[in-house]
């Protein structure tokens, strides 16, 4: 990944003569953009897959608290950006191995975290027709409809 961006750099050093050229240049950058958040998403994820190992062969015993609102703030910010595309709560509460029994306990907190989430302005939510349900996204994931 690190070498696709180092060629569309070296792209990018084009002389801008046209329209057409400055066009070609914007695109370039934009995919050097797009390339460096997936090798950020990459590397965050790496991160914590060796945090995990870490503190497993330390012996600690990793317990997640599936009761908490902290959790599921950070899971749903972790979720969005591992996937990249939006996703519906149900996905959400499905990337966490847990007791059915807590289920619907889990699915109440996590309802509430992402109305809280969406008043910030942290996420959005949008309706799909005919889908059940609401999917939530990170506001860069939204594009905006043309009048």
């Amino acid at each position: 990944m690190i070498l696709k961006i180092k060629d569309k750099e070296n792209q990018s050093d084009i002389n801008i003569q046209t329209v057409n050229d400055l066009f070609k240049l914007k695109m370039l950058h934009e995919d050097i953009v797009k390339l460096q958040q997936l090798l950020l998403n990459e590397i965050n994820i790496i991160l914590d897959q060796e945090d995990k190992l870490d503190s497993e062969s330390r012996g600690e015993i990793v317990e997640l608290d599936y009761k908490t609102k902290e959790f599921w703030r950070q899971q749903v910010d972790f979720m969005l950006k591992k996937v990249g595309r939006p996703l519906m709560s149900k996905e959400i509460i499905d990337s966490c191995p847990m007791n059915p029994g807590h289920r619907r306990q889990c699915m109440s907190i996590l309802s509430n975290v992402l109305a809280e989430l969406c008043k910030k302005g942290v996420i959005r939510k949008f309706k799909i027709e005919g889908e059940k349900g609401y999917n939530y996204a990170l506001p860069h994931m939204i594009m905006k409809k043309a009048d």
